[in-house]
């Protein structure tokens, strides 16, 4: 795999429906969506039309698409294989003169008929799609795309609905791997969260209070749960971070940092912290950038000083600038997984980013640091 990997998505991971199109979503009067109306078909990629398959019920009423982003709710019922399933039709047009490909489905938050703002409403249900990882939508074609939702394995049967938001994933880039595309999802809300005041403020605010390790932050419960911070994440990325790829649920990890990667104290952001138990100083960090860290790898199923796969991506502002903008591509390497409280490689549930270090392209661990590699990218 190569060492430096940019993703170019064409959207992005905010999964509340804010726009629609005339004549390419359908609604009820009980929902209001303020946006634009057009007759002109976007020049995207986008769901024009879900229709019923031949098992299940799918709920007209409370239907509703835009861009590639499905409101539905579904009711099972058993099929001529004795299988309770329920099936629908996805129509996605590609309006643009370049192709796409296809990542993941992600799954999203509705807003219930109460105002309330729900997540999948039936765990014991699960959804998979006819569409591969990384199988291309070429320019102006449209695809039929088949959607089955079925009980898990094992799971309770006795509620045969469910209702959801699902966002399916397109991308400008064919994915080199199930990874690639589960933390590509992810990558695409990042400089959404910088750039936007209130959720940068939920980051830092966040970071602050995370004493141990004042520099950074995870979706991970850690140690006796002694943390918010998985909430935290998951309300900034507005998803419970796992996508559907391939029928596999793949979750992603994440590892939000802020640090001085490029050398330069003019750059970036600041911070200040306190240290020592019983006369505590104040010591002031400046000139940080934000970097993500990602993994897709399964860190219930490594040991604890072991090595994961991880993806870091680096963002920056200007010291005049207020926009934070990405530095470099997205860098492939690994680090090392510990416990998230302490810090203690007898546990792994999240892993370390002051160890990451990049991976060649035979996937061997190599001792250039994440540092070495901004600093190293010819001035623009």
């Amino acid at each position: 795999m190569k060492t430096g990997i940019k993703i170019a998505l064409s959207i992005t991971l905010s999964l509340m429906c804010c726009f629609m199109l005339v004549g390419y979503a359908q609604v009820t009067t009980d929902v209001s969506i303020q946006g634009y109306a057009s007759a002109t078909p976007p020049k995207e990629i986008f769901i024009t039309g879900v229709t019923q398959g031949a098992v299940g019920e799918l709920d007209q009423e409370t239907l509703l698409f835009s861009d590639t982003i499905l409101t539905s709710k579904v009711t099972l019922e058993e099929g001529t294989d004795g299988v309770m399933k329920a099936v629908y039709q996805i129509e996605v047009w590609n309006n643009t003169s370049v192709p796409y490909y296809y990542l993941a489905m992600v799954r999203g938050t509705y807003t219930d008929e109460s105002g309330e703002i729900v997540a999948y409403s039936n765990p014991n249900i699960q959804m998979e799609a006819d569409i591969q990882l990384g199988e291309e939508i070429a320019p102006d074609e449209k695809r039929i795309i088949t959607v089955t939702a079925t009980f898990a394995e094992g799971a309770d049967t006795s509620d045969l609905t469910l209702t959801s938001t699902i966002e399916y994933q397109f991308g400008l880039e064919q994915p080199e791997s199930s990874d690639v595309a589960a933390v590509s999802g992810v990558l695409a809300r990042f400089p959404e969260i910088l750039n936007t005041p209130e959720d940068y403020q939920q980051l830092t605010d966040a970071l602050d209070a995370n004493t141990l390790h004042p520099d950074y932050i995870g979706n991970v419960v850690g140690f006796l749960g002694l943390n918010n911070d998985v909430e935290t994440v998951e309300n900034l990325f507005g998803v419970a971070l796992e996508l559907n790829i391939d029928g596999e649920n793949k979750p992603v990890t994440v590892v939000i940092q802020r640090s001085n990667v490029d050398g330069d104290e003019t750059t970036g952001d600041s911070y200040s912290y306190q240290s020592g138990w019983f006369n505590p100083t104040t010591t002031t960090v400046n000139g940080n950038e934000m970097i993500l860290f990602m993994t897709a790898d399964d860190l219930t199923a490594v040991s604890g000083g072991s090595y994961v796969e991880v993806y870091a991506v680096v963002y920056t502002k200007d010291a005049n600038g207020s926009e934070w903008y990405q530095v470099g591509d997205m860098y492939h390497g690994s680090a090392q997984a510990i416990g998230y409280l302490l810090g203690s490689t007898y546990a792994h549930d999240s892993f370390d980013p002051d160890t990451w270090r990049q991976l060649d392209e035979n996937g061997n661990r190599t001792n250039i640091t994440l540092n070495s590699i901004i600093q190293s990218l010819p001035e623009e």
